[in-house]
């Protein structure tokens, strides 16, 4: 096994760009293994590209793939959603428990249906952003394995 990498995880995907006044998001260190950091920096670049990429100017609002993808009927959501779900099964391969698969299951259907209406769907992709969600999930259950020393309301803050 590949030696352990030290992981910049942040609270929000969509916060890893400053914010106003050049400040940064000071981001919490994880650890984990070599294959499953690979994977997940694989899988954040993905949920951001498709829920955080670009900043509205003037705003702090982001949005993504998703959001624009919707606005083409039926072949851009059904894009997206099968995007979301390889997000889901990398998941799963990376380790996080099959209860989880619900509520990653869960964020990728609303996101799917409600996203497919026209402009309302690509205004909740812009508020909802599935993917950082599942990603964010996804954290939480790797910083539960890796470090499990940590009280819940540590691993809460960190995820």
């Amino acid at each position: 096994m590949r030696e352990v990498a030290e992981l910049l995880l942040a609270k929000d995907y969509a916060t890893q760009e400053p914010r106003l006044g050049g400040v940064f998001i000071e981001r919490p260190m994880l650890s984990i293994s070599g294959g499953d950091s690979d994977a997940l920096v694989e899988l954040d670049k993905l949920a951001r590209l498709l829920d955080s990429q670009w900043r509205l100017p003037g705003t702090s609002l982001t949005f993504g793939a998703d959001a624009v993808a919707g606005l083409v009927p039926v072949v851009g959501d059904l894009a997206t959603a099968v995007l979301s779900a390889y997000i889901v099964a990398r998941a799963a391969d990376v380790g996080a428990p099959k209860k989880s698969d619900g509520p990653h299951g869960r964020h990728v259907v609303l996101d799917t249906v409600v996203g497919s209406f026209p402009v309302i769907g690509s205004v909740f992709d812009v508020f909802y952003k599935a993917n950082n969600r599942n990603i964010r999930l996804l954290r939480r259950h790797l910083e539960k394995r890796f470090h499990p020393t940590l009280s819940e309301s540590e691993h809460e803050s960190r995820a």
